[in-house]
């Protein structure tokens, strides 16, 4: 009777070991996807405070060396030719706000999408411009980058 009891024991823990353990690594995931979510959220906002500023530096930071984007007149950009447009751009931007972000983790890969409005001055009149954009972020060597963007205005 003893060793039934055991071997009844046993069994169950063989059982319910692997659902135990599986609510803690679940809970650790969506720690992670959290944690996830908030960076490339902090990297979308730094990317356009880096674009208000005409800082290329941070912009290599996060744009990789091989992205590649459709702007909103359909034109096909790199990185150099973003940072050289962005670095060569006369409007003045008074402020640039990302909103309504939402951010897809699938691995090693994740997909950003969100708002932006942006204000400034371009030929001496003021403009408020509003974009939808998506961009997709692929994590190489353990930091975040950007590897593919597209906007659009609409206002």
């Amino acid at each position: 009777m003893k060793n039934q009891s055991l071997i009844c024991a046993m069994l169950l823990t063989l059982v319910f070991s692997p659902l135990v353990l599986g609510q803690g690594t679940t809970k650790s995931k969506e720690a992670q996807a959290g944690g996830v979510e908030q960076q490339l959220k902090q990297m979308e906002d730094d990317w356009q405070k880096a674009t208000r500023t005409k800082d290329a530096s941070l912009l290599k930071r996060i744009i990789a060396e091989d992205w590649v984007a459709t702007d909103d007149k359909g034109k096909a950009l790199n990185r150099e030719q973003y940072i050289s447009q962005t670095n060569s751009n006369p409007d003045v931007v008074q402020s640039n706000e990302n909103f309504d972000m939402q951010v897809r983790v699938y691995g090693n890969t994740a997909v950003v999408t969100g708002g932006l409005t942006e204000k400034g001055t371009r030929n001496g009149a003021a403009y408020i411009d509003t974009y939808r954009w998506t961009d997709v972020f692929v994590k190489r060597g353990g930091h975040w980058q950007a590897v593919v963007s597209q906007w659009a205005k609409i206002s």
